[in-house]
């Protein structure tokens, strides 16, 4: 019973759905559909490709890279920007498709159209390599060894537009790239170019090794024994531009003017050198005493006058015996004053020459004061020789050297003469001052004058050439001359003398350049020890026989 009921409900609902449906149908197929309105067609992408000539450059600003757009429709190309965009995404456009950076790193490189991103290419900026370079890693600390620095980036030369410093406590900047220095020291240089810092480099500065040497250590204090010096840098002998000093024991140091060391007077010496300002190490030489031997000289005191026919004669025998002699005979022409001489050579000292001839005894001469011999024609020279033999055999050594130091101030002649001796003893001293090529008259004989008398031949020279003319002396007298007190071995004693030649009349005029000093010791006995000849304004060093 139910179900049918149920059956009965089903069927009606069925129909009503039915009938629903059929309506709704109807209403649709009656009505027209109104027409849809036209929908726009999207244009077409437009593709554009990007491109560059190479794919790196170099971080400096001018290496560049040259980009090229190309599209489908060449319209659009104008409208394309390219900008570039680094690691750090600063963004940068393009200006005339042209990229160059100064800054390394990788970059990206955009075409933009339309604020569209279009295509892309990747660029590398490389770092520029600075390279400093030197010519060599060591030099000597002597101001003088360079070395020579060099700057290069990527390869190119770029010293000149380069700055090098040098590392200290301020970093100098150098002026020049030439390195040199007197510092031993490691110096450590860097180079920057374009606002680019090199690599450092290091050089090093040795310091420069002085030696002063000597071949001996120990030398005989006679003069003639010799210490030869020599200084060297690192090996080279740089003595010829040194500067040799020279002390004894505690005394002051004194240049030496000459490698060659050779001295008389014993003790201790040091020696030093300066080369390029820089001192060297410091050595001793001992001279040692020994005895002096000075070289033995003999002065002939010769009186003479103008109108002496046979004097003349003379001249040539003391050059004879001068060259057998070599420099050990002098000579001193004593013009005899009063009536037999004219005055203008015997000048001031007329009375000195007669006095020591025992008063116009002439011709005559001596080599030793104490007597004087007379000459003739047949024994002049012996004469001479025979006192010079016998004063050497006698005396085969002076006991005496004389060094002296002259100069002319004005009309003054100012000398100081320096003694050393081997004996000890009170010496003195005397000096004449002589004139060379005084041209005055003078009586020559002749074997034949020509006239009718055969005791007196001879004729007037009134241009005969007179040498060693005695025209001032020094004060004292010339037997005894002026104390000098003891000398004593291995000491020195010092006299100076001026001459003041414009308040002495030598009736003529004298020319000081053609004048000489000859000077003398004289021992306790009245003895002429020794003899010294100087011209006037030079100087003259101890003599010694070798």
């Amino acid at each position: 019973m139910q179900m049918k009921k149920f059956t009965k409900s089903f069927l009606y609902l069925l129909l009503s759905v039915s009938a629903v449906c059929v309506w709704n149908c109807k209403d649709e197929k009656d009505e027209p559909t109104p027409p849809k309105p036209d929908t726009p067609t999207p244009p077409a992408e437009v593709i554009v490709k990007l491109s560059a000539d190479k794919q790196s450059v170099k971080a400096n600003g001018v290496d560049s890279l040259v980009v090229t757009i190309t599209a489908d429709d060449d319209t659009v190309v104008p409208e394309v920007v390219v900008i570039s965009k680094s690691e750090t995404n600063n963004i940068d456009t393009l200006k005339e498709l042209i990229f160059r950076e100064k800054e390394a790193g990788k970059y990206i490189l955009y075409a933009m159209y339309k604020g569209e991103a279009k295509d892309s290419v990747s660029v590398s900026v490389e770092p520029i390599i600075v390279t400093l370079s030197a010519d060599k890693a060591l030099i000597k600390a002597n101001g003088k060894d360079i070395v020579r620095l060099s700057v290069e980036a990527d390869g190119v030369d770029v010293t000149s537009l380069s700055t090098v410093t040098v590392a200290d406590v301020d970093s100098t900047v150098l002026d020049s790239l030439a390195f040199a220095t007197k510092h031993p020291s490691i110096y450590t240089f860097t180079a920057t170019y374009d606002g680019i810092t090199s690599n450092q480099i290091s050089v090093e500065a040795t310091e420069v090794v002085l030696l002063l040497q000597a071949d001996k250590q120990t030398i005989k204090a006679n003069a003639s024994e010799k210490a030869t010096l020599k200084v060297t840098a690192d090996g080279v002998d740089v003595t010829s531009s040194s500067t040799l000093y020279r002390k004894k024991g505690d005394g002051a140091n004194k240049i030496a003017d000459t490698p060659v060391f050779f001295t008389d007077e014993a003790g201790n010496y040091t020696f030093t050198a300066i080369y390029d300002g820089d001192t060297t190490n410091a050595i001793a030489v001992e001279a040692t005493y020994v005895d002096l031997v000075f070289f033995k000289q003999y002065l002939i005191w010769e009186f003479t006058s103008t109108t002496c026919d046979i004097c003349p004669r003379l001249m040539p025998v003391i050059r004879e015996l001068q060259a057998g002699l070599p420099g050990r005979i002098h000579r001193v022409a004593l013009h005899m004053g009063g009536k037999h001489c004219t005055s203008a050579l015997a000048g001031a000292l007329g009375p000195v020459a007669n006095a020591l001839s025992n008063d116009d005894f002439f011709p005559s001469e001596t080599v030793d004061l104490r007597w004087v011999e007379g000459l003739y024609p047949t024994t002049t020279k012996k004469h001479i020789q025979e006192q010079i033999d016998a004063s050497a055999k006698n005396r085969d050594a002076a006991e005496t050297g004389m060094a002296i130091d002259s100069k002319i101030s004005g009309t003054d002649i100012n000398f100081t003469i320096r003694v050393k001796s081997n004996t000890q003893r009170n010496y003195s001293f005397f000096a004449f001052i002589v004139e060379d090529e005084v041209v005055h008259t003078q009586f020559v004989e002749v074997e034949d004058d020509g006239d009718d008398d055969p005791n007196n031949n001879y004729i007037i020279d009134r241009n005969y050439i007179h040498y060693d003319v005695a025209t001032y002396v020094t004060e004292g007298e010339p037997r005894t001359g002026v104390s000098l007190g003891m000398v004593v071995p291995g000491q020195e004693t010092v006299k100076t003398f001026t001459i003041h030649t414009a308040e002495i009349n030598a009736k003529r005029e004298v020319n000081l350049q053609n004048c000489r000093i000859v000077g003398y010791t004289i021992r306790p006995d009245g003895v002429l020890d020794n003899v010294i000849d100087c011209p006037v304004g030079e100087s003259l060093y101890y003599q010694y026989n070798k």
